[in-house]
């Protein structure tokens, strides 16, 4: 391979680079494309690319890097490094990019919000999430932590554990506009702890995702804090979520009305399967904050490869093992999270999908007749004027679409995967 000597490269314009804290031994840096993308980079391609700040050819490059580092990097190596960075559009020729501030659409994922809409600004919500910042004071929380436990003290011990509720007096109108009010005020808990870090962040919007609509932020730049403040805007959302568990309490015994009680015993189920650690909810990104592991499932996918991989080495299937673990570079606890995290992944995924399979083809198959008689009682309702009828119709439809529109974008995400790995095939075929 020849060396180009007299091109100049430089980073993408408008590419950010800095530490990211992490629980690996050695630094790791992130760097941020304003294309969307980002990567994780070790200290050694930091300096590299920490160079390129301004335009520089491979060679001026090779001898800046060792004036910084005392290292040397072999040509034939650099070129090859330059060409996979420009490649990943890390680095450009200079003056052939030019900044752009739109996003590249991004990959498609099964684990990732199969589908999203910005809803409000974060220019528009940035005020309540500067006020709710005030909640994040660590005398406060510790305080507003223990009303917090002792209302669900009382609670419970009003209701009972398992909960006995009068069903027939639940008020389901103000139930689910107090439900809706406590999710939206646990997406600003996501805010107001970047907020209370100095940290920006961007809009609110609503996305699908394995057959839930849900409530999103961005909270992107939130990759620049500490791990341990990323925790807190993790569980920021939940805690700000729980404060409605007081005001709760506090309703119903003014009012005397179940509702409330009903209302506290749903958003602690809402908070447990949102604790879960498998999809990307908040317990995910808890976890993987807390442990100092970016990208768990990504982990989890190369560590179960390689168990895969080693397993067919020791019945001889392959004439070699499989290369070292990346979990080398994290301490021993971490390792028995991670792996304690891949077992379980293992174990658990296969049960959701063969659950999931026979419920979808329920769906599928009952699905006009359902619409059928779904439509015959709206008629009758809009006939007898009668707004509980109809809205109680649309409540046994609304699941079942829900599912099949997620259907559809997970089909959607299918194709995208396959057309993607066509096209990078025929790249390679070419080349």
């Amino acid at each position: 391979m020849t060396t180009n000597t007299t091109a100049q490269f430089e980073l993408y314009p408008g590419t950010q680079i800095f530490e990211f804290d992490s629980s690996t031994r050695d630094k790791t840096y992130r760097v941020e494309i304003n294309t969307g993308k980002h990567f994780q980079v070790n200290e050694k391609l930091y300096y590299l690319l920490d160079c390129l700040r301004v335009p520089m050819s491979l060679p001026k490059l090779a001898a800046e890097f060792q004036r910084r580092t005392g290292q040397t990097v072999p040509p034939d190596q650099l070129q090859q490094l330059s060409d996979r960075l420009t490649a990943q559009g890390i680095i450009v020729q200079a003056g052939q990019a030019t900044q752009s501030s739109r996003p590249e659409p991004q990959a498609s994922s099964y684990l990732g919000l199969h589908y999203r809409r910005d809803l409000i600004s974060a220019a528009a919500i940035a005020p309540l999430a500067r006020l709710l910042q005030f909640f994040f004071r660590r005398p406060l929380a510790i305080a507003l932590a223990l009303v917090i436990a002792g209302t669900h003290l009382l609670a419970y011990g009003q209701v009972g554990f398992p909960p006995q509720l009068e069903m027939e007096r639940i008020s389901w109108p103000l139930f689910y506009l107090i439900i809706f009010a406590s999710i939206g005020l646990h997406e600003l808990g996501h805010l107001a702890a970047c907020r209370r870090w100095g940290c920006s962040h961007g809009p609110l919007g609503v996305g699908l995702y394995f057959f839930n609509p849900v409530f999103y932020v961005d909270v992107t730049a939130a990759w620049r804090l500490s791990r341990w403040q990323r925790a807190v805007v993790d569980a920021g959302g939940i805690y700000l979520q729980l404060l409605c568990v007081p005001i709760f309490w506090l309703l119903f015994q003014w009012t005397g009305d179940p509702t409330y009680l009903m209302a506290i015993v749903s958003l602690d189920l809402m908070i447990v399967s949102n604790l879960e650690p498998f999809l990307k909810l908040d317990g995910y990104w808890l976890l993987s904050d807390l442990t100092g592991v970016p990208n768990l499932h990504t982990r989890t996918g190369e560590e179960v490869k390689r168990a895969w991989l080693w397993l067919l080495w020791r019945l001889g299937r392959r004439s070699e093992p499989p290369p070292a673990s990346p979990f080398g570079q994290w301490s021993p606890r971490v390792r028995w999270v991670i792996f304690g995290y891949s077992g379980l992944s293992m174990l658990l995924w296969p049960v959701v999908v063969l659950a999931m399979i026979p419920l979808l083809f329920e769906v599928i198959s009952l699905y006009p007749g359902l619409w059928q008689a779904a439509f015959t009682a709206l008629g009758e309702a809009i006939r007898l004027r009668d707004l509980g009828l109809f809205f109680a119709q649309l409540q046994v439809l609304f699941l079942p679409t829900l599912m099949l529109v997620n259907i559809g974008f997970l089909l959607k995400i299918t194709l995208d995967r396959w057309r993607k790995a066509r096209q990078e095939r025929r790249n390679l075929q070419h080349s």
